[in-house]
C-alpha cells in the first residue's frame, strides 16, 4: 500500500501545484476582464439658478438679471452625462443688451439711426451661426461647479436736450456664461454676446459698432459695423451691421439680418424655436407685457430698431421682428420711437427732426439669458 499511497500523494500534489498556476494566472484574467468590462459610473447633477421652468422631458434656467448657474453632483439628479441627447452639455441661447436709439440732440430735419440689436451667441441648431454644443459643459471632475451668467442691460436713448450732443446712442450691455475655468475673455467654457450699437445721432458720423451695428442718421453714409464676439468660439459673427441713413434714419441690424437698402426698417430678429414664447414666458411677461406678443411661439428674439422720419420718408420705420422699437415720425413732437422689448435684446427706434422739437429716440431693450437641458 506504501508504494500507492506514494503515487497518490504525488498526484494530488502535481494537481494542486496545477491549480495554483491557473488560479495565478486566471487571477489576472479575472481581473483584466473586471477592468475592460466594468460599468462606466453615470455622473448626474443637480442644475440651479434663475428661474426654472419644466416643459416637456426639459428643464429651462432663465436669468432675466445676473446670477450663478451651479451644478452640484448628486446621483438623483437630473442632468446626466450619459444621457445621450446632451452627453453632459447645455442647450443655451445668449442675447446681449440692445443699443439705443439716435436722437435729434443736433441741427437738421432728417430721420435719426435705430439702435442695433444685442449679439446672439447659441447651439440652437436652427441658427445658422450656431456655435459649439461643447461650450457649456458639466464639469469632469469635483462640485459644486458654478458658472458666472450676466444679463446685458439695453443702451440708452440720446434723449437729454442739454449739452452737445453724442455720437450716437448708448451702446447694449454685453450677456455671458462664463466657468470658473474659463481662459480670459474666450476660449472654452464659456460663452459672450457683445451689445448692441447705438443709432447715429447727427449726419456724417458713424454708428455705434456692436453685436448688431446701429442705424446712420440722415446724410450718414457709413453703417454701424457688426463685430465679432470675443468668446473664441467659430462661427465668431453675432449679428448683421446697421443700414446708412438717408433722408430719414438707418434702421439698426438686427440677429437674422440688416435692414434693407434705402429703408429705415430695422433689420429683423432670427427665430430660434427651441426657446418659444409660450413656454419662456412665466419667467419674463411678468417684467415685460409685450414680450410674449413679441417673440411669439417661433422664439423671435433681438431686432433692429428703425431709424426715425425725415424728409424722404415722413413715417418712422418699423422696428425689426423680434422686438425692435419703431421709429419716430418727422415733425412730430408727441410721437416718440419706441424702445426696443427688454429681454430681446432688440435695439431701440430712432427719433425725428426738426431740432429742437421731438428729442425722444428708445431706449435698447435688456438681454437674456436662457439654458436648458433633456433630461428624460
Amino acid at each position: 500500500m506504501a508504494p500507492l499511497k506514494t503515487t497518490l500523494g504525488r498526484s494530488v500534489g502535481k494537481l494542486i501545484e496545477s491549480f495554483r498556476g491557473r488560479d495565478a494566472i486566471g487571477t489576472l484574467k479575472l481581473n483584466s476582464t473586471i477592468v475592460t468590462n466594468r460599468k462606466v459610473t453615470e455622473a448626474r447633477f443637480d442644475v440651479s439658478g434663475g428661474t426654472e421652468i419644466t416643459s416637456g422631458d426639459y428643464k429651462y434656467h432663465v436669468f432675466t438679471s445676473t446670477g450663478s448657474l451651479t451644478l452640484t453632483q448628486n446621483g438623483s439628479g437630473l442632468f446626466s452625462t450619459l444621457n445621450p441627447d446632451n452627453s453632459g452639455n447645455f442647450d443655451y441661447l445668449v442675447i446681449a443688451g440692445g443699443g439705443g436709439g439716435g436722437a435729434t440732440r443736433a441741427d437738421g430735419n432728417g430721420g435719426r439711426g435705430g439702435g442695433g440689436a444685442g449679439g446672439v451667441r447659441s447651439n440652437d441648431p436652427n441658427y445658422p451661426r450656431a456655435t459649439p454644443d461643447t461650450a457649456l459643459t458639466a464639469p469632469a471632475v469635483g462640485t459644486p461647479y458654478t458658472y458666472t451668467v450676466t444679463v446685458g442691460s439695453g443702451g440708452a436713448a440720446a434723449n437729454l436736450p442739454g449739452g452737445p450732443p453724442p455720437t450716437h446712442g448708448g451702446n447694449g450691455q454685453n450677456s455671458s456664461i462664463i466657468g470658473p475655468d474659463h481662459p480670459g475673455s474666450g476660449g472654452a467654457g464659456g460663452v459672450v454676446a457683445t451689445g448692441g450699437g447705438g443709432g447715429t445721432v447727427s449726419p456724417g458720423q458713424a454708428s455705434g459698432e456692436g453685436g448688431s451695428g446701429g442705424g446712420g442718421a440722415y446724410g450718414t453714409l457709413v453703417e454701424g459695423e457688426a463685430v465679432a464676439s470675443p468668446d473664441g468660439l467659430t462661427p465668431d459673427a453675432q449679428g448683421y451691421e446697421g443700414n446708412v441713413g438717408q433722408g430719414a434714419g438707418g434702421g439698426g441690424g438686427g440677429s437674422g439680418g440688416a435692414s434693407s437698402p434705402l429703408s429705415n426698417n430695422g433689420g429683423n430678429g432670427d427665430q430660434f424655436p427651441e426657446y418659444p414664447g409660450p413656454v419662456i414666458s412665466p419667467a419674463v411677461s411678468p417684467l415685460s407685457p409685450e414680450w410674449l406678443t413679441s417673440v411669439g411661439p417661433t422664439g423671435y428674439y433681438a431686432g433692429g430698431g428703425a431709424g426715425g422720419g425725415g424728409y424722404s420718408s415722413s413715417t418712422g420705420g418699423g422696428g425689426g421682428d423680434g422686438g425692435g422699437g419703431s421709429g419716430s415720425d418727422y415733425g412730430s413732437n408727441n410721437a416718440p420711437a419706441d424702445p426696443g422689448v427688454n429681454y430681446t435684446g432688440s435695439g431701440g427706434g430712432g427719433g425725428s427732426g426738426p431740432a429742437g422739437g421731438n428729442f425722444n429716440a428708445g431706449d435698447g431693450g435688456n438681454g437674456i439669458v436662457i439654458v436648458r437641458y433633456k433630461y428624460q
